[in-house]
């Protein structure tokens, strides 16, 4: 491959099978959500993302953090309860 600027190389077809999913999806699971987020972080380490879609990785990182934040607090309300 290529070296691209900043060191990021392009994203062969063959992984693209990860980027499917639009921005405004929303996982149907914490689970599901980590998972997601694991696979962008390995391709951002691997340098396996292409400066295209290096925005969209890093917007559909966020909207997947902010989702496992507002369930571990959900998880954490719960469990609040729970000891009251």
């Amino acid at each position: 491959m290529t070296k691209r600027p900043f060191g990021l190389k392009k994203t062969p077809n063959a992984n693209r099978a990860d980027m499917t999913k639009k921005p405004t999806e929303t996982p149907l699971s914490y689970e599901a959500a980590w998972q997601e987020l694991q696979t962008i972080v390995q391709a951002l380490q691997e340098e396996i993302v292409g400066i295209d879609d290096l925005s969209q990785k890093i917007n559909r990182a966020n909207e997947l953090i902010r989702f496992c934040r507002e369930k571990l607090r959900q998880a954490e309300s719960e469990i609040g309860k729970l000891g009251s």
